[in-house]
């Protein structure tokens, strides 16, 4: 499988995963055949990378843990939500308003959700039950997180959030109330950006120290709006609230502090700034996800920088004990990825990920198919790596193309 830049494709290239646009309708589904017709489509929904199978990996099916159905209308629900935090924002935007004067007015609106906002929330919980479902019967994360578009980033971006914090929340023992709380809360965590200015959340090169401060409001934008939207669910909107908080203090809107370790006492209720669980939880899942998503003034990351950048992070930013459980369950070669050998009898050599061992999940099953001179090989070589001590790899990622 091979991610490849819109204008590189051919036609006749088969996607090898599905892509959405920011309603949660599919595009274009896994399997299907591009013609000139369907990249002009991709382009105008500005899709920079594709996904397309390899001839010699028609039986690699990528795996997601959430089905395309789920995962659609999660997509679909949450963009209604954000058109009513949008509608929300038009009565807000009075000339000259700061954000803080735009939190105070969030925070001081009396108003409950209408009944036909209430519906909307109400199959925005059904999509999380059922991703809740779907997750309960997986045991790794897939590796290839959903193909995100400029339009529909922030959509994509909140359901593999849950994906990930619903995974970590399964390892974690969490109750099934606390997974629905998790869900909704990272299903919901970048609600506030509705109130900021898009060019801002899109800009591809650097942002200005006031840019800066508009993007670290929308944890408070967000909790501020979901106080009345989500009448009785204290944790979701903390995690809102939290998601950008750090374990060391430094991180915002209120320098709360972790203590890096999942295992709560109970008198630590009893101590204030400190952050709570289901919000460390996600923020490993959301660093994660924008590691691993294209954005515009870079591409997506390979696992192996990924963790990498995730380690970093380790007790400063991210819970440990949380991190350590996502290192279980992350592959770092996932299944279909462009690989290259670096070590070993086959050094030069290229192929691709069959699968993720279980067992050791940093020495998946690959499959040969080139050798050092570029050659294809025939029939492909297969390796188990736990057999192949000897033999290190590493990931091909094609790097899509950065915005000027």
């Amino acid at each position: 499988m091979r991610r490849v830049a819109i204008h590189d494709l051919r036609a006749g290239e088969v996607l090898a995963r599905p892509i959405y646009n920011e309603r949660g309708e599919v595009l274009l589904h896994a399997g299907v055949a591009l013609n000139h017709r369907f990249v002009r489509l991709l382009h105008a929904h500005g899709v920079a990378m594709a996904l397309v199978r390899e001839p010699d990996e028609e039986d690699i099916e990528p795996e997601d843990i959430v089905s395309e159905r789920v995962r659609a209308a999660a997509l679909h629900n949450i963009h209604k939500i954000y058109q009513v935090a949008l509608h929300a924002t038009a009565d807000l935007a009075v000339p000259g308003r700061s954000v803080d004067q735009i939190a105070d007015a969030l925070g001081h609106q009396a108003a409950k959700p209408s009944a036909g906002e209430e519906e909307l929330y109400e199959r925005l919980f059904h999509s999380v039950e059922s991703i809740i479902d779907e997750v309960l019967a997986a045991d790794t994360l897939p590796g290839l997180n959903t193909l995100k578009t400029y339009d529909n980033y922030t959509f994509c971006h909140s359901v593999d959030v849950a994906v990930t914090a619903l995974l970590l929340g399964k390892k974690l023992f969490l109750s099934r109330d606390q997974l629905r709380a998790l869900g909704v809360g990272c299903i919901l965590h970048d609600i506030g950006k509705a109130f900021i200015d898009r060019n801002v959340l899109t800009k591809p090169g650097q942002l200005t120290a006031e840019e800066f401060s508009l993007i670290k409001a929308h944890p408070t934008l967000g909790y501020e709006f979901l106080r009345h939207q989500l009448q009785g669910d204290i944790l979701p909107k903390h995690v809102a609230l939290q998601h950008h908080e750090r374990q060391d203090g430094t991180g915002y809107p209120r320098g709360l502090r972790g203590l890096n370790r999942i295992a709560r006492d109970p008198r630590d209720r009893f101590e204030t700034g400190r952050i709570m669980l289901l919000a460390e939880v996600a923020a490993v899942a959301d660093v994660y996800d924008a590691l691993a998503s294209d954005r515009p003034y870079r591409p997506a990351l390979p696992a192996e920088q990924i963790v990498a950048i995730m380690e970093s992070m380790r007790e400063t930013h991210l819970n440990a004990e949380v991190l350590d459980t996502f290192m279980s369950v992350f592959p770092h070669y996932p299944a279909g990825v462009n690989l290259v050998v670096t070590g070993g009898p086959y050094e030069g050599f290229r192929g691709v990920v069959l699968a993720t061992n279980k067992r050791a999940i940093d020495r998946p099953r690959i499959r040969l198919t080139r050798d050092r001179r570029g050659s294809r090989l025939s029939p492909p070589l297969e390796l188990d790596l736990l057999d192949e001590p000897e033999t290190t790899i590493s990931c091909i990622v094609e790097e899509a193309p950065v915005p000027a």
